[in-house]
């Protein structure tokens, strides 16, 4: 097995459901209309570096959306140091 094979060997398999929506979300960065907040929400990940396939030490948020244009996709991730961690 390849160093890659065994860093990213596959573990469980995991599911996000998309949230159907009618008509359009704005695309701004501020996720904060409602539909966001009805999606089905993604909190569990786990990290690579360091320990690999623990939680991951830092909060991630991950909600999908779709309609019959798009799939969006909306991402939080959190930066327990604030703007200077950036």
């Amino acid at each position: 097995m390849s160093a890659a094979q065994e860093l990213f060997a596959p573990g469980e398999r995991k599911q996000l459901k998309a949230q159907a929506i009618e008509g359009d979300i704005v695309i701004d960065g501020a996720l904060t209309e409602n539909e966001w907040r009805d999606a089905p929400l993604a909190t569990d990940f786990t990290q690579i570096e360091p320990g690999q396939g623990l939680a991951s030490e830092v909060k991630t948020e991950v909600r999908l959306l779709y309609n019959a244009r798009y799939l969006v996709v909306g991402v939080i991730c959190y930066e327990p140091e604030g703007v200077k961690g950036l």
